[in-house]
């Protein structure tokens, strides 16, 4: 498996956000476990074409794995967008409550209607501003294919 890393800088609704692309994984990559304290909000693209191919049910997967991994020094929040925007989870704490909430929220997780991924972005950049964690991130899982756009 390759790996490939671009980092930039966008201007995002009148603020500047960092964005790093990667593909693969890297070697340096702390596991989980070992972070000291993080919080994550996770995007998730729920679109009609999300769900053929199986990419949202490997999405699905990949997330149970991170609830299971996940320590109660990570808070977690979740995004779904399609045509419109829901925190599927509000940032929480990742105890055995907040695990509960996180699996609820990925079983409930279907593909339908179109994609608007900048409303999910914003939302999730909104999520991080009440953080008081140092090490903030956003993962966004989407297959690139923006039919539905408010950029502006």
């Amino acid at each position: 498996l390759s790996t490939t890393a671009q980092q930039q800088t966008i201007s995002f609704r009148e603020s500047n956000l960092k964005v790093c692309v990667q593909v693969g994984s890297r070697p340096d990559t702390k596991p989980l476990d070992t972070v000291e304290e993080m919080s994550l909000v996770i995007v998730v693209d729920r679109s009609e074409t999300m769900g053929k191919g199986g990419m949202l049910a490997e999405i699905k997967r990949g997330l149970y794995a991170l609830s299971e991994q996940a320590t109660q020094r990570m808070r977690i929040g979740i995004v779904f967008c399609n045509r419109d925007v829901r925190i599927a989870v509000p940032m929480t704490t990742m105890h055995i409550n907040g695990r509960d909430d996180v699996e609820a929220a990925i079983r409930s997780l279907v593909s339908f209607g179109t994609t608007n991924i900048e409303p999910g972005l914003h939302t999730a950049m909104e999520m991080l501003e009440g953080e008081t964690i140092e090490y903030k991130a956003i993962w966004l899982f989407t297959d690139g294919l923006c039919n539905a756009a408010t950029l502006s």
